[in-house]
């Protein structure tokens, strides 16, 4: 890609009405880049129509579409199926077309390498993970193919069946909230550092066909929700009360402290802020 997006030709981003999806769209039209998306929803029967009609030579996808297996909307074999063969699809239309490059981004933890096996939501990990192994199958025998993990991305529109959206309905509505995996590590960036890993994914930053954009922080869940309720202490806030597992004896006392970075202690207390409507 080239280092101006204007020059880049233009941009067809799937999966538009997302949290990442918007997060994306919001962030090429900020660089007054040509943004696409699809009017019709994307489907096995009809991808190869919409590629055709959709895409030309300078035309770069962007896929954040997680039809079917994104929490709460899914959570059966048959979506799960949906998933996978339509990322499936979509990347045997794209190598019929004349286009510039396909970026599938994917969840960290949807890494094989990296995989945690007591992630909860199985199906949805099962389903994420496969499509993104097909993908990384893919940009083997294509070089315009390329995979991009993405830690957690941060950002006050978070949707809920996220942790922090979730953690902060649980203080507005002063509910206790349970943690079932304390121990798990958390690869964390804000909105802000998404939006400038893709500034070095235009500026031909990434040469590898599989990449993963750097997070903010790595920390345990615990930690996290610690985090969270020492900045709810520094706004006046009282705290969440915090449900563990019974066999969870490592429950370190309220944070007096951030562990986190000056900018990302900030960002996050901000998204805190305007999610509870201070």
């Amino acid at each position: 890609m080239n280092r101006n997006a204007q020059e880049s030709g233009n941009f067809l981003v799937l999966g538009h009405r997302g949290f990442l999806g918007q997060l994306l769209i919001k962030k090429l039209k900020s660089l007054d880049a040509q943004v696409r998306v699809l009017e019709a929803r994307l489907s096995i029967e009809n991808v190869e129509g919409q590629m055709k009609n959709n895409v030309d030579e300078g035309t770069t996808i962007f896929n954040c579409i997680a039809s079917g297996v994104t929490p709460n909307t899914g959570g059966n074999l048959e979506n799960d199926y949906a998933n996978h063969k339509l990322i499936e699809s979509l990347l045997g239309a794209f190598t019929k077309v004349e286009a510039k490059s396909f970026i599938h981004f994917a969840s960290n933890y949807e890494d094989l390498n990296e995989l945690q096996t007591d992630f909860g939501r199985n199906s949805y990990v099962s389903s994420k993970t496969q499509g993104s192994d097909i993908c990384r199958k893919y940009s083997v025998h294509d070089n315009r193919v390329h995979l991009v993990y993405l830690p957690t991305i941060l950002d006050s529109s978070q949707p809920r069946g996220r942790f922090f959206a979730d953690f902060l309905d649980a203080y507005i509505s002063s509910q206790q909230f349970k943690i079932n995996f304390p121990k798990r590590q958390i690869q964390i960036m804000s909105s802000e550092s998404f939006s400038s890993s893709i500034d070095q994914l235009l500026g031909e930053s990434i040469t590898s066909n599989v990449h993963s954009f750097t997070p903010d922080a790595s920390l345990t869940v615990s930690s996290f929700a610690q985090e969270l309720n020492l900045i709810l202490r520094h706004l006046g806030q009282s705290p969440v009360d915090l449900q563990f597992p019974k066999d969870f004896s490592h429950v370190q006392d309220v944070l007096q402290d951030t562990q986190l970075s000056k900018e990302l202690h900030g960002q996050l207390a901000l998204y805190v802020e305007q999610r509870i409507g201070r």
